[in-house]
């Protein structure tokens, strides 16, 4: 199963080329997406019909919300770097889960 980080997931939302190729060719994956991810897809709309739009599209992929451990994870790592890296909360978030 692959999860899909938010960057990825709007050039395969914008059908950019190369990501829809490459989504396309995991076709027989279990493609799933981390719900933050969706909830920072939706705050880049900027209409109802953009949204509508996305939503169509995110409805056919499978959504994981963070766990208590992958949210410990995720305060580990940004403790350890969010200083000398700049990681930010909620990329911290996305890349603690499991």
């Amino acid at each position: 199963m692959l999860l899909v980080d938010t960057d990825v997931m709007v050039d395969i939302v914008r059908r950019h080329p190369p990501a829809w190729a490459w989504a396309r060719s995991r076709a027989g994956e279990t493609m799933g997406l981390p719900g933050l991810v969706a909830m920072e897809l939706l705050q880049g709309c900027r209409n109802q019909e953009e949204q509508q739009r996305l939503e169509t599209e995110l409805a056919s992929h499978i959504m994981y919300w963070p766990r208590p451990a992958d949210c410990a994870r995720a305060y580990r790592d940004y403790a350890a770097f969010h200083l000398s890296h700049g990681l930010e909360i909620l990329d911290a978030l996305i890349a603690g889960q499991r």
